[in-house]
């Protein structure tokens, strides 16, 4: 997954939620926007809603999808990290981030990590014998517990 994931994820709440929530006015500026809006959550789920059920049971799905998804990935990083004893800080320079906020916003699923964190996450779980990946050599210098 990448931050465009992320960020499409984010603006289709945010757009779903300013339909659901009436932000709009029904005058004809605000009745354009939702058109808009609506066009734009078309090309982010990759759907064309025929009617107004479509519609929302498209952009619920796709929102619940992607949700979740993330959410695991966050979930999973704090919990390799917990196990392995591993501070922020300690796990961020060992695969030379200079900052551990950055892990911060992982762990929160405020951004998706890049490859060679979900390269270590993977080796991590393998090695705990929690992810069906076999026969994997640890990175960064850990060895197999």
């Amino acid at each position: 997954m990448s931050d465009q994931i992320t960020q499409d994820y984010l603006r289709a709440k945010e757009l779903y939620d300013i339909i659901c929530n009436r932000v709009l006015g029904d005058d004809s500026p605000g009745v354009q926007q939702r058109v808009e809006i609506i066009r734009e959550l078309e090309s982010i789920t990759g759907k064309e809603f025929r009617n107004t059920s479509e519609f929302h049971q498209e952009v619920q799905a796709y929102i619940k999808n992607k949700g979740e998804r993330i959410s695991s990935i966050g979930a999973r990083i704090k919990k390799a990290r917990k196990r392995g004893n591993w501070s922020l800080s300690q796990l961020a320079r060992s695969l030379g981030f200079r900052s551990h906020s950055t892990f911060i916003m992982y762990e929160q699923n405020k951004r998706l990590p890049p490859k060679e964190v979900m390269e270590w996450l993977l080796q991590e779980e393998n090695a705990l014998g929690a992810h069906p990946m076999q026969n994997v050599t640890p990175p960064y210098g850990r060895s197999n517990p």
